[in-house]
């Protein structure tokens, strides 16, 4: 119920969502990306606030999407589903440029901390392609993933 995404079918979910947020929501001091070398080379002021602080600039957005198309549609989707919070009035320093939180990088002195009992489980979320290429780069082991329980593979 979206206006702003009326015009808009969408026939692969995963591909047209996960690939881009992604980008986004992995914490780039686990998972160095070419669109994180490229947004530090031309912004490095803005993405050490990103990886820092978890706060995103809109001038982020071209190196991080520069191969994908639909940017305002993409950022109305992740800000439907709480993967970016865009942040009004004067916080992140009152920028020009529209900034947002991203709550998946935020520091843990934001976060509730766990009781000692509490577990904690990680999801994967990626497509094949986008999988493959994190094991090629060594960031993420498929089989480690599969026998770990992750989903879906690890099922």
């Amino acid at each position: 119920d979206e206006p702003s995404l009326a015009h808009l079918v969408v026939l692969d979910p995963a591909r047209f969502l996960i690939r881009p947020a992604t980008r986004l929501v992995c914490d780039p001091r686990l998972h160095v990306l070419r669109q994180h070398v490229e947004a530090a080379r031309k912004h490095p002021v803005l993405f050490n606030l990103y990886k820092s602080k978890g706060i995103f600039d809109e001038r982020l957005f071209e190196s991080f999407w520069a191969d994908i198309p639909h940017h305002e549609e993409l950022k109305a989707f992740m800000t439907i589903f709480g993967l970016l919070v865009p942040i009004v009035g004067n916080g992140a320093s009152a920028s020009a440029y529209p900034r947002y939180y991203i709550p998946s990088l935020l520091t843990k002195k934001s976060h509730v901390p766990l009781q000692p009992a509490t577990q904690s489980a990680f999801l994967v979320f990626a497509v094949e392609e986008e999988m493959d290429e994190w094991e090629r780069v060594g960031q993420v082991a498929v089989e480690a993933v599969a026998t770990r329980g992750f989903l879906p593979m690890g099922v």
